[in-house]
């Protein structure tokens, strides 16, 4: 109850004109931790804090709430609020009100104007539902979360099918799942697609969030110029969401527009500075560019705030450029878990396959295991094929992907520098024209240039 009134408080705030206010995500970093306003403030670089305690008993519910200034950690305003589960959402809106009118009496000169209430406010059965969903670990992803939330969302929209914020986190939750639980994508994107194309959205803020989960669809369908356009007016629509230019980042990843992706993925950390999904996009942006210090920072303060680097390809990528092979055969091991078949001729000589004076060793047992039917996942053979410079094996370890395994072959990775070998084949240019590439960089510019 508390990490969803969170959720809402700042949402709320957020919509205030003159008013900056970190991402709601930032603040979950600061739980059960004992550090003074004073150094929160400067963390966050913000000029006050709002904190509060959320006490529920039976249908009662009693939320302390405090505003105090980071310059010398002095009480702003404070108010305590009681009220029945049923007037939840009314006296969100009012403290919103009241933050907004104590920070225009304590800064001198600040031109905000207070939140407007939407006019119609939801059930609160589903109100409840929606604040009890798993935001807070939705943010570090996984399955388990995932599927909890979907729940969620579901059990509010059965109350209220009209409640728009449940539509989008539902949506969000449903494409999202794929890619932690290796479900086919199709039926879950239609899915989604379904949920949002059957809801009349009416805020811009809420239309940009659909529109992104759109463009995320297309970009994993590899409709690259739908794809674009989508974000593009999802950004418009929703400027200042951390989620969109995260995932926009992916996209400009994957089309070779890798200074792009970059900045993109700058922008999302401006925006929530402390989101352990965006510092490990942050962190594969500038793995593509070369730049493995920034990367490996952003790759271990991902993994301080929660997110399993072991799902990241990319993160096997650093340790293999840093020759952290132990590391790397621990990663490979979990990534692999639950397979029928764990590449141990990879795990156990790392060394040897990743050596660029072991070559054709390493091709040769490389081949040796695929005739075994022992290599490696099938999103992750291509990939490899490459790195080896086995042109050959990786085209046809291309054609021989399922349209599923397809879907979740992480193309950005085509642009990293061990992969222009591969990028010079005369063949690649056929390969573009296949996936769509050619005609989105006509449109839009092609990729960086090596």
């Amino acid at each position: 109850l508390g990490d969803g009134l969170t959720d809402e408080l700042t949402m709320s705030l957020s919509k205030v004109k003159g008013l900056r206010v970190v991402a709601r995500r930032s603040s979950y970093s600061f739980r059960n931790r004992l550090d003074d306003v004073p150094t929160i403030g400067r963390l966050l670089n913000v000029d006050a804090v709002f904190e509060g305690t959320v006490r529920q008993i039976g249908d009662q519910v009693r939320i302390h709430a405090l505003l105090s200034g980071v310059e010398d950690g002095y009480l702003i305003w404070s108010e305590q609020f009681e009220c029945d589960t049923d007037e939840l959402y009314s006296i969100q809106e009012s403290m919103a009100t009241s933050v907004v009118t104590a920070l225009k009496e304590h800064f001198v000169g600040g031109s905000l104007e207070l939140p407007v209430a939407e006019s119609t406010p939801p059930d609160i059965e589903a109100y409840q539902l929606y604040l009890m969903a798993p935001n807070f670990l939705w943010q570090m992803r996984g399955e388990r979360p995932l599927r909890k939330s979907i729940e969620m969302y579901r059990k509010a929209l059965a109350i209220e099918p009209g409640f728009s914020r449940a539509v989008i986190g539902l949506a969000n939750s449903l494409v999202l799942l794929p890619f932690y639980s290796n479900e086919p994508m199709e039926p879950l994107f239609r899915e989604a697609e379904q949920v949002l194309g059957e809801h009349a959205f009416t805020s811009e803020r809420d239309l940009g969030e659909a529109e992104s989960i759109y463009a995320f669809i297309a970009f994993h369908r590899w409709n690259w110029i739908d794809a674009e356009e989508r974000f593009r007016k999802a950004l418009e629509l929703a400027p200042d969401s951390p989620n969109i230019y995260q995932w926009y980042s992916q996209h400009l990843g994957y089309v070779g527009r890798k200074h792009d992706g970059l900045a993109a993925a700058r922008r999302a950390r401006d925006l929530d500075e402390v989101s352990p999904v965006i510092n490990d996009r942050l962190a594969v942006a500038y793995l593509w560019l070369g730049d493995n210090m920034r990367a490996a920072e952003h790759f271990a303060i991902s993994a301080q705030l929660g997110f399993r680097n072991a799902i990241n390809p990319g993160y096997m990528v650093l340790l293999v450029r840093a020759g952290r092979f132990e590391q790397f055969k621990a990663v490979m091991a979990a990534y692999h878990h639950g397979h029928p078949d764990i590449p141990h001729w990879l795990i156990d000589n790392a060394e040897t396959v990743f050596d660029p004076s072991q070559r054709k060793k390493a091709v040769a047992m490389a081949r040796e295991a695929e005739e075994r039917g022992h290599l490696i996942r099938p999103a992750l053979r291509f990939g490899l094929w490459i790195i080896l410079g086995a042109n050959d094996n990786a085209f046809r370890a291309y054609e021989e992907l399922s349209d599923h395994s397809r879907q979740f072959l992480q193309l950005e990775f085509i642009w990293a520098d061990e992969r222009q070998r591969f990028r010079e084949d005369s063949r690649f240019q056929n390969f573009s024209d296949e996936i769509g590439w050619t005609e989105y960089w006509k449109r839009y510019g092609g990729p960086d240039k090596d």
